[in-house]
This record gives C-alpha cells, structure tokens and sequence, in this order.
C-alpha cells in the first residue's frame, strides 16, 4: 500500500509540500531533524544561485527559515504523525481526531487536549 510522506510543522500546521515520497517516513525524519543544517545549506546555495531538488519536488529553504525553531515531524497523507500513537477516536459523537502522544503510552483514549484533527 502506498503511503506518501512530508515534513509538516507542529507548531504552525504548515506542511513542506513535498510530493511523491512514497514509503519515505525515515526520510522525512532525517529532513525534519536536520532543519537547522538545511537552513545553512539554503543560505550557501542561494550566494550561488543554485537549487536543491529531491525526487522531483523542490525542498524549499524559505519554509525552514520560517520553521527552524518548531516542532517538525514527518507526517503522512493520513495525518499520522511519526512516532505517536495515531490512534483515532471513536465512539457515536467523536470527531475523526488522532492521538498526539508517544506511540506506546499508558492510559485511555479519553478525548482530550492531545487530540488533534
């Protein structure tokens, strides 16, 4: 089964728009880590006027710019976040909202503040 990943920013809900990284979880963790390096990267290659692209897709230096300092995740199309739990609420009257902490944690899935759409 397919499953296409990105960078997405916790803190602002704004996705890096990457496209066609298909099975690509452990490399969008890597560019998620990484943003302070990228950041540096996009500085030297714009004093030469070049473009990085990957698979297609341009990874844009201007969005880690802005999101160096959050929380950045790698996040699939489905809206699960890598690393947490991702379970979704159920029940007559939940929303489809997904669990926000760590994959394997104790306790119930009551709805509350971790949850998130």
């Amino acid at each position: 089964m397919s499953t296409y990943w990105d960078v997405y920013c916790v803190d602002c809900k704004s996705q890096l728009g990457l496209e066609r990284t298909n099975h690509a979880e452990e490399a969008m963790k890597t560019i998620a880590a990484k943003a302070r390096e990228i950041v540096e990267l996009g500085a030297w290659c714009a004093s030469l006027d070049l473009e990085l692209v990957r698979l297609g897709d341009t990874l844009s230096f201007e969005w880690f710019g802005e999101h160096v300092h959050h929380r950045l995740v790698a996040r699939n199309e489905y809206g699960e976040n890598s690393g947490d739990c991702n379970r979704r609420s159920e029940g007559p009257h939940s929303r489809d909202l997904l669990c926000r902490l760590p994959a394997g944690h104790e306790g119930d899935h009551v709805l509350s503040k971790r949850w998130e759409e």
